[in-house]
């Protein structure tokens, strides 16, 4: 006999409902994407992902999308930053295996350096997998990782060893 548990997790499809959410909730503001930066496109849900914040800039604070700057230049950190920055983006995040690239020092150029360098944290989900994790943590040891949607189930076996490692390891609580 096979047992499949899946989640069933509400997702706000605008600001206006995130704001009801997190009033109900007691929470004053929120760290927040677009779903769309990652099932249709990166520079489409960052765009979606401002105009959303944009209701409530106080409350919902905005994260985007990064890709490799080798094939969409935009994403070079002296484009990136400055474009961060006028738009009040202070956390990235990375889709590796939805967008088709590797989070490593080859395909992501200077970018993680600078990244990492900044303090810019990157929220990053295993469901793209854990061997990726590992990886941009051995190469960029002093980046800020923020893991978020790792599941149900324990996964202590994979991240005590990066919270030993890594200083800059950490986990969001949300799925706990």
């Amino acid at each position: 006999m096979r047992i499949c548990v899946r989640e069933k997790v509400k997702q706000a499809r605008n600001a206006e409902e995130l704001l009801a959410e997190l009033d109900f909730c007691g929470i004053d503001s929120a760290v927040v994407s677009h779903q769309t930066m990652a099932d249709v496109d990166p520079d489409y849900g960052n765009r979606a992902v401002l105009a959303e914040t944009a209701k409530a800039p106080d409350r919902l604070l905005p994260t985007w999308t990064i890709l490799p700057p080798v094939t969409e230049g935009h994403y070079a950190p002296e484009h990136l930053f400055p474009a961060m920055k006028a738009s009040g983006v202070q956390i990235l995040r990375a889709y590796p295996e939805r967008n088709r690239y590797m989070l490593t020092k080859v395909a992501m150029g200077e970018l993680i350096g600078e990244v990492a360098a900044a303090g810019i944290p990157l929220y990053l989900s295993p469901s793209e997998g854990w061997q990726g994790i590992y990886s941009i943590l051995q190469e960029y040891p002093n980046l800020t990782v923020v893991l978020y949607n790792y599941g149900l189930w324990s996964h202590s076996r994979l991240t005590f060893p990066l919270f030993q490692a890594y200083r800059n390891f950490y986990i969001e609580t949300g799925d706990m």
